[in-house]
């Protein structure tokens, strides 16, 4: 699995769709928001809930660095249907977490499971005895809580 820098324009979408920061003071982030920075894409993946193709977003190190969370202890990630995931900062060092905002250079629909999805690539050749990571793979993501 590879992920490479694409030079895509940054979305122009402001409407609203991640809540981020700490429990105090949260920020409401667009898909524009996010696209300020590097953009990247994935070779063709399969989802294992479903949607597949290349997905393109940004690392989830660099999003956290620019809200200033990097040091965060652990984050809460919650899915529109209230799923959680918590991933604490050994986790995010060990892992490369990506932050995808589209499938097939289109924006990820909620029948794709979007519209924002939380995936590690770099797992997903690994074998399901071996990728207890993808547990933590998050879709329909709305909120990016610091604890």
């Amino acid at each position: 699995m590879t992920v490479n820098a694409t030079f895509e324009p940054p979305s122009k979408d402001t409407t609203p769709v991640l809540e981020l920061g700490p429990p105090e003071h949260t920020t409401i982030l667009s898909i524009a928001d996010i696209e300020s920075l590097p953009i990247y894409k994935t070779d063709n993946i399969e989802h294992f809930d479903g949607p597949s193709g290349q997905f393109y977003g940004v690392w989830l190190n660099d999003l956290l660095e620019k809200y200033h969370l990097k040091d965060a202890p652990r984050l809460r990630f919650t899915a529109l249907d209230g799923y959680e995931v918590f991933i604490d900062k050994s986790s995010r060092q060990k892992r490369q977490y990506f932050l995808a905002t589209r499938l097939n250079n289109l924006p990820i629909t909620t029948d794709n499971l979007g519209p924002l999805m939380l995936l590690i690539p770099y797992d997903l050749d690994l074998p399901i005895t071996q990728a207890a990571s993808k547990s933590r793979w998050i879709w329909a993501l709305h909120t990016i809580i610091a604890q």
